[in-house]
């Protein structure tokens, strides 16, 4: 594909109502040669280069509380993040790094403004709108924060708009809650939902890419210009002049003033004089735009080589759990044999399988019947031994009656007697029966 060769002009103006400006922009025909200067005839072609080409308008907010120190803290922020000591071969040739690119310029213009301001009083509540265009090869990058826009011109296709307005308007129009061909008169079009500098919140940009064709015009600007003249005054203007992208530009400055002329108004423009896409047919449908790309934090001047470590460092935790885990296992198995061999070498081999001991018989308690039987005998031994003895031997008596414990008569020795006229009691030898 040869490259492209593109017509680029730029011009802002005060308007009929504001004592200054407030409006900023910054052109770059060539990245690659860093020259940022304001193109005053865009009727000479020049081809693309390698670090593509760059447009940016801001519309700073504020009034006396320095608006333009917004916008231009803002412009200055994308010049220094697009010197080609930042742009890396990695960063141009990857379309999702440049969306993710352009979103982190956006904040970190936002995170400036927002630090001026705390330093400064006399710059408290100042703010501002971006929208920013990067081409390179055939493809347009836009990102862009509040209600500055960005168009798209095509003989085939006529005037589409690129960005959607961070705006109160536009979200009853995303509602349902509005009709688009009404939103133009709303009375609440000035109010902006997302912007930079606004201390309650941070800045949300937004970021789409767009394929360039042969004859396609990009156009940048403040609402000066899109809240003075509508869509369809905008295409008009731009298709009667269309050959001419001074005289357009011109044209377009003119018509905003002579419908009031109530802010600033500043435009950029960028022709694809020749190169890009296949041209679209007329009134062919465009693809959709994905507007979803997350604003990773990556830095500035090497946005793929981070990803490249986190990569590799990521590798390499994995080979490590996977190493620890093996060694882990290994361990555990090592451990597990040793602690079956070790019991293995304690337990004798001639306790393996051994019966459980026997445990002791016991001698079953006699019955009822025969405890009655011994009972009986007892007692007629103790009467026989009663009349036998003196009358003072009738103690031991009861003291051998109370150690009769109903299974084994104990009969203990009879102390010595000191009447020798008394006669030794006779223990009876015979033994109860047991029970069969």
């Amino acid at each position: 594909m040869s490259k492209l060769l593109l017509n680029l002009t730029a011009i802002t103006d005060v308007g009929n109502i504001r004592k200054n400006n407030e409006d900023n922009f910054i052109v770059c025909q060539d990245l690659t040669t860093e020259n940022w200067f304001i193109p005053q005839d865009g009727s000479e072609p020049f081809e693309l280069g390698k670090l593509g080409s760059l447009m940016v308008v801001a519309d700073g907010m504020g009034g006396m509380n320095a608006g333009e120190v917004a916008s231009d803290i803002a412009v200055k922020t994308v010049r220094e993040f697009f010197s080609p000591g930042n742009l890396t071969q990695d960063l141009v040739n990857n379309p999702t790094y440049i969306l993710q690119y352009l979103k982190q310029v956006i904040i970190e213009a936002d995170n400036r403004i927002k630090a001026k301001s705390r330093e400064d009083e006399s710059t408290s509540g100042m703010g501002t709108t971006i929208v920013i265009s990067w081409i390179l090869e055939d493809m347009a990058f836009i990102a862009w924060c509040g209600d500055s826009r960005a168009y798209s011109y095509h003989p085939n296709t006529g005037l589409r708009q690129l960005s959607k307005d961070h705006s109160y308007v536009q979200e009853l129009v995303d509602s349902g809650k509005l009709k688009p061909e009404l939103a133009f008169d709303h009375p609440d079009s000035n109010i902006i939902t997302s912007s930079l500098g606004d201390l309650s919140k941070p800045a949300a940009p937004d970021v789409v890419s767009s394929n360039l064709h042969e004859g396609e015009i990009i156009l940048l600007c403040s609402d000066g210009l899109c809240g003075m003249l509508r869509d369809n005054e905008i295409e008009q203007i731009i298709q009667s002049c269309y050959h001419d992208l001074t005289l357009c530009k011109k044209n377009l400055i003119e018509g905003a003033l002579a419908a009031g002329g109530h802010d600033n108004v500043t435009l950029t423009m960028t022709k694809v004089v020749s190169g890009g896409n296949k041209m679209p047919a007329m009134n062919e449908p465009q693809p959709a735009i994905n507007t979803n790309i997350p604003a990773n934090d990556i830095t500035h001047n090497q946005p793929e080589k981070n990803v490249k470590w986190k990569s590799i460092v990521i590798g390499l935790i994995i080979v490590i759990l996977l190493a620890i885990i093996g060694v882990l296992a290994l361990k555990l198995r090592g451990d597990s044999s040793k602690d079956q061999k070790q019991n293995t070498e304690l337990v004798p081999q001639d306790s393996v399988n051994k019966a459980p001991a026997a445990q002791p018989e016991t001698t079953p308690a006699p019955s009822t019947t025969a405890q009655k039987d011994k009972a009986n005998k007892n007692q007629l031994r103790d009467r026989v031994e009663q009349s036998r003895r003196p009358a003072n031997a009738n103690k031991d008596n009861d003291s051998e009656k109370n150690n009769d414990d109903g299974l084994e008569k104990i009969t203990p020795k009879p102390a010595a007697s000191t009447n020798p006229e008394t006669p030794t009691p006779i223990t009876p030898t015979e033994t109860p029966k047991t029970q069969e």
